[in-house]
């Protein structure tokens, strides 16, 4: 990922959530042959696995 793209995705505010969708969607730029499905399997495990987690500053933990 180049520094350019790497800092649009710092460049959220910690309590925005990227969606599975727009994930996918940017991944798919980059990657036209990535698997999908496999993307959604992942986050949807980050999201059950991090709920409700936030770092010390009171973030969550799990903004995309």
């Amino acid at each position: 990922m180049s520094g350019a793209r790497l800092l649009a995705w710092r460049g959220r505010r910690e309590d925005q959530h990227v969606s599975c969708d727009e994930l996918v969607a940017r991944v798919s730029v980059q990657h036209p042959l990535a698997d999908a499905g496999l993307i959604r399997t992942a986050h949807a495990g980050a999201v059950r696995w991090h709920q409700g987690q936030v770092w010390r500053s009171g973030a969550p933990v799990l903004t995309h």
